[in-house]
Order: C-alpha cells, then sequence, then structure tokens
C-alpha cells in the first residue's frame, strides 16, 4: 500500500511526505538558479518565426518552467549548450598540439577522391588505389560506383549538342534524356543556351547586307549586350569594318573610312569601337600616318 503522503498516519508516511517537500524545495531552488540564464539565452538567440509551435512551446516551459522536476530539463539543457561552447573553444585551443601531433606522426592519407583522380592520371598502381579504397572503408563493389562519379562528364550544353549531331538536330530532346535526367521545366532554358548566337560583327554583316533593318540589328546587339548609346554607332561603322575587312590598300580610301569613322564617333563612349576597328585593320604604323592624315585634311 502506497504511503498516505496527504493524511500521514506511520513513520513511512511522515519520511515519505518530507522527501517529497525536500525535493519540491530543491526543485524551486535549482528553477531560480536555471530558469534566468536559460531565458537569457533563449532571448539572445531568438526563436525564428517559422518554429513549429509544439518546439516553441517546450523552449517555452525550459524557460519558465510551471511544474516540479523541469529543472532537470533545464539542467540538460544547459549542459547541452555548455557542452557544444566548450568544445567549440576547446577545439581551437587543442590546435597546437593537433599540429605538433600531426607533423610528428605523419599519419593523414589521401583522400578516395583524391587516389580515384590519380588513378584515372595513371600516376598510381592498382595495388595502391585498392589500398586507399579499401582503407577508406570502399567496398570493391562501391569503388566502382565512386570511380563512375568521378570520371569527367559532358555538361548539359555538350549533351544538347551531341545530340543535334546523333539524333534529330531540330529536337535532341529524347536523345539527351537517354543521357542525363534533365528536368522537365528547365528543358527550354539549357536547350536555348545551345543554341548558336550571331556575334558583334555578325551582326554588322547581316545589316550591311540588308537582311535585317536597324531596329531588329538594334535588338540583337542589345542582346549580346552592347548598351544603347553605342549600338547605333556600331551599326553606322559595319560599312567601314568591311572595307577593312575586304584589304583596300589604297590610303586616299582609308582616309576617308577614318574620317567617316571621326563623324560618328563623336561620343566618348564610341571611342573603343574607333580603337578595336583599327587595331583588327590596320598596323600601328599605318594607322599612325591615317591619323595625321585625317588631321591635316
Amino acid at each position: 500500500m502506497p504511503p498516505d503522503i496527504e493524511n500521514p498516519k506511520t513513520f513511512g508516511d511522515y519520511y515519505w511526505g518530507s522527501e517529497v517537500e525536500a525535493k519540491k524545495l530543491r526543485s524551486e531552488q535549482r528553477e531560480k538558479s536555471f530558469s534566468p540564464v536559460v531565458s537569457d539565452f533563449l532571448g539572445a538567440i531568438g526563436i525564428p518565426d517559422n518554429t513549429p509551435p509544439a518546439l516553441v512551446t517546450f523552449l517555452e516551459h525550459i524557460a519558465n518552467p510551471s511544474e516540479p522536476d523541469w529543472d532537470d530539463v533545464q539542467r540538460m539543457f544547459l549542459g547541452t549548450v555548455s557542452r557544444g561552447v566548450a568544445l567549440a573553444g576547446g577545439e581551437q585551443m587543442a590546435k597546437p598540439f593537433e599540429y605538433e601531433a600531426a607533423e610528428k606522426y605523419l599519419n593523414s592519407r589521401i583522400k578516395a577522391e583524391t587516389a580515384v583522380t590519380l588513378f584515372q592520371r595513371k600516376k598510381i598502381t592498382q595495388d595502391f588505389y585498392d589500398h586507399r579504397l579499401h582503407s577508406d572503408g570502399y567496398a570493391d563493389t562501391e569503388a566502382v560506383h565512386l570511380y563512375k562519379y568521378m570520371q569527367p562528364y559532358p555538361s548539359i550544353q555538350e549533351l544538347i549538342r551531341y545530340g543535334r549531331y546523333n539524333s534529330d538536330a531540330e529536337n535532341p530532346k529524347t536523345f539527351v534524356w537517354s543521357l542525363f535526367d534533365v528536368q522537365d521545366e528547365d528543358w527550354e532554358m539549357w536547350n536555348w543556351l545551345s543554341i548558336q548566337k550571331l556575334s558583334t560583327q555578325q551582326v554588322q554583316e547581316v545589316y550591311r547586307r540588308g537582311g535585317w533593318d536597324k531596329n531588329r540589328s538594334g535588338l540583337e546587339l542589345s542582346r549580346l549586350g552592347w548598351p544603347l548609346e553605342e549600338r547605333d554607332a556600331l551599326l553606322n561603322l559595319a560599312p567601314v569594318a568591311e572595307r577593312y575587312a575586304t584589304g583596300t590598300r589604297q590610303p586616299f580610301a582609308r582616309c576617308i573610312d577614318y574620317r567617316y569613322d571621326r563623324r560618328y564617333c563623336k561620343s566618348g563612349h564610341t571611342s573603343t569601337i574607333r580603337t578595336e576597328i583599327f587595331r583588327w585593320c590596320v598596323d600601328q604604323a599605318e594607322h599612325t600616318r591615317l591619323s595625321r592624315m585625317a588631321v591635316t585634311a
């Protein structure tokens, strides 16, 4: 029959009741010591808004317990926090010893991934490779998978380009899927990244030949990253670039082209275009000569 601590009659009832009261008093004393520390710690780190409600309630009980025996939970909580802090600080304090021990005993080995790379490059033997994989805990079957994982593999854009030559050039999607798990919602993006785009020079050439009007050519230049204030200059320079590219050697014609260039490159933003065209077409000596002719003209 359990002791009756509510209406004690025997010595056992009085003894048990006294023990319960003493334990309750000890819990209250511990809570007075633990609660401020726990509350300050939780208040300092904060509780994120997305914390599950049940966990929030649990943390609130730890900070402000309303029932006996929560002092044990508080003690374990503070012990865990203190241990984490001590470990973090202790690890840093032990670093000098760790470095000295590592230098003395020299027990570090290359990792399995490093061994795979070296073996692929034919820099280590089969026995050395097997020993490093086994000492790192890899069974032969797992080592095969690691080896395949470490093999170089084409990017998605390269796989799409490969698929255009080895399957349907207009729609290599099915072929690429047989080689790599490209997400369906990302296919259009990857496919677009694999498509060739015209260069700046090609846009100028298409515009010069009348294939595109000024608006369409300007749009393509903007897609290539050219700022607005330089697009018109690039399109106006298209005939100049064409004459330079044909290898025309008449000094007078080149001088006219240079003056044409100056007329459409009055803005400081387009000085780079003029420099690049002359660097591309004319050597430094001829550039100097043409510049003098243009100034004296």
